[in-house]
């Protein structure tokens, strides 16, 4: 039998969810978590009344679980199961119970994101100084602290977007009739000047001149520019990325190939779910894990979808399908450019730092 005193404090005290253990005696252990929950809580002391009331008489000798109980308010799943000596008793947030912790995200991701600036700006005044040495390895070293600045603006840019999506706010980023083509055709032409640098291309065809639909721009810049990534981290030196944009029944195919080394069927299990890619213990160029889960997220947004087609040594193809459906009335925007998520930073060049060289972050190159 384990000891509560040393026991349930090394395992549930950092937990983020609530617990508490219960015995004969009553109260005999509760994390800090619950203590904030449950502000009667003490050591010994009896059970809050509001806990007690969904045990059962003979609560200590059972397994309960309350799908939806309502504390102060939040809705939480709790479950109470048999321990030798009593009942421990979990909670779990479900729903919109804890608006806060994505609140305090966005916002440490703000003050993160200024401090970032500052220190790019810092490194940017000793820039001429490094330059002026003219010693190759010194002007490395700065590319790649610009570099994983990008980064690091990117992972945070990205972990903003997903709260954004994932919340029921209004989105941001408004429905407008957009020029599909133009602005993939922007894109394209942009990253196949970045990709080049590390000797790969960046090819676009497109058959239709103009496809004119209701889209939010901004989110589909953003989609784009992940498959792009994703596409250029996997495909070798001398290869490139194809997009192409075609029409099929009222629906926008728009495909990104990659000439990689594909995926196998654990890979391709995972490929569309949050921070999976991050957990992986590869040493391959990756961010936080949430590029596809995003792209499909914006393309749901749309009314749209995305398919997965890939084999080992033939690459990988991401095909987003979205509804060629215009607005009425709208104001037509043909060659919009791509929309600044980044606090006046090159968006392409952060959407894109963990697939380019730190070539591509010499001061020249981001003036």
């Amino acid at each position: 039998m384990n000891d509560q005193s040393t026991f349930y404090p090394a395992l549930f005290d950092f937990f983020p969810e609530p617990v508490i253990a219960i015995t004969s005696d009553g109260v005999s252990y509760f994390n800090p978590s619950a203590a904030r929950l449950f502000d009667t809580l003490a050591a010994n002391g009896p059970l809050p009344a509001e806990l007690a009331a969904i045990l059962p008489a003979d609560g200590l000798n059972c397994s309960v679980a309350a799908p939806d109980y309502v504390i102060s308010g939040r809705h939480y799943q709790v479950a109470a199961n048999p321990t030798p000596d009593g009942v421990l008793i979990v909670f779990r947030a479900v729903g919109d119970s804890f608006p806060l912790p994505a609140r305090l995200l966005e916002v440490f991701s703000g003050r993160l994101r200024t401090k970032l600036n500052a220190l790019l700006s810092a490194t940017s005044l000793l820039s001429p100084a490094i330059e002026a040495t003219k010693q190759p390895e010194y002007i490395k070293y700065l590319s790649i602290i610009n570099q994983y600045h990008y980064r690091l603006l990117r992972d945070l840019g990205s972990l903003a977007e997903a709260i954004e999506l994932a919340s029921a706010q209004e989105d941001g980023h408004p429905l407008e009739n957009v020029d599909l083509a133009a602005v993939c055709r922007n894109i394209a032409e942009s990253a196949d000047t970045l990709a080049r640098i590390s000797g790969r291309s960046v090819r676009f065809s497109c058959a239709e001149e103009r496809l004119i639909a209701a889209f939010r721009s901004g989110r589909i810049e953003q989609l784009l520019l992940n498959l792009i990534s994703n596409a250029l981290k996997f495909t070798p030196f001398g290869g490139h990325v194809l997009i192409t944009l075609s029409v099929e029944n009222d629906l926008a195919l728009l495909t990104v190939s990659d000439q990689g080394e594909g995926l196998d069927a654990g890979e391709m299990a995972t490929v569309f779910s949050n921070f999976e890619a991050a957990l992986e213990p590869v040493a391959k160029p990756k961010g936080l894990g949430l590029g596809l889960s995003l792209v499909r997220q914006i393309a749901v947004q749309h009314g749209g979808s995305v398919m997965l087609e890939s084999r080992p040594e033939k690459g990988t193809k991401v095909i987003v399908s979205l509804p060629l459906t215009p607005l009425d009335d709208a104001v037509e925007d043909t060659c919009r450019p791509p929309v600044d998520f980044t606090g006046g930073f090159p968006n392409i060049l952060v959407e894109l730092s963990d697939a380019l060289p730190p070539e591509a972050f010499r001061p020249q190159n981001l003036e």
